[in-house]
């Protein structure tokens, strides 16, 4: 119930927020990806993530599920999480499971 004003400065400004202060839906998140940390740290794999996020932008495509896998990932739930959307990003790439 608490109001807080972030700015640019903040670190918090660059977090997704579901909802403004008045409950209004606020973000909106495209696309996103829990990985392993060797999948981003090539320019191989973040090119292939911008490269999805880019065309779920053109397609108009949004994913709502994110502010539910968040809720699991805050609870500790982020191995699973990680496997499950590695698992659905390397179909949507066609890659070997």
């Amino acid at each position: 119930g608490r109001v807080r004003t972030v700015s640019p400065n903040d670190r918090s400004y660059y977090r997704p927020y579901e909802r403004d202060a008045s409950g209004q839906p606020l973000d909106v998140v495209i696309d996103w990806a829990g990985v392993p940390r060797t999948t981003i740290k090539t320019q191989k794999g973040q090119a292939i993530l911008m490269t999805l996020a880019a065309h779920s932008v053109l397609i108009n495509r949004r994913n709502d599920s994110y502010w539910d896998f968040q809720k699991r990932w805050i609870e500790g739930d982020y191995r699973r999480i990680v496997a499950e959307r590695k698992a659905q990003l390397d179909q949507r790439m066609g890659l070997p499971g």
